[in-house]
């Protein structure tokens, strides 16, 4: 298991940024035999708690903070068909495929 955290600041929201940290950074996890990553949400963040939950994050809320566990799926059919998920499928796809690109050329 894996703790993560990351913080997108205001200016920053509504474009994606925390799909495609979150996309890396479950990219990282899968390379490294990570199979659960774990958040921890702020009581008051309903929509990323939300958002996670439309991945397949499970979890309780305890002291005003949601503790959420997102399962790394080496085969990422089998993320939720939510649109979030279908998003973060995407993104992931995009991340791996950045990746490569770089590695060719370099």
């Amino acid at each position: 298991m894996a703790e993560k955290a990351f913080v997108v600041i205001d200016a920053y929201q509504h474009r994606g940024l925390g799909t495609i940290l979150l996309a890396v950074l479950y990219l990282m996890a899968e390379v490294r035999g990570v199979q659960v990553l774990r958040s921890i949400v702020r009581g008051e963040n309903t929509k990323v708690s939300k958002w996670l939950r439309s991945l397949g994050a499970t979890g309780s809320c305890e002291r005003d903070e949601y503790r959420l566990d997102l399962i790394v799926h080496r085969d990422r059919a089998l993320l939720p068909r939510t649109p979030a998920g279908e998003n973060f499928t995407r993104a992931t796809e995009a991340v791996q495929t950045a990746v490569r690109r770089t590695d060719v050329s370099s």
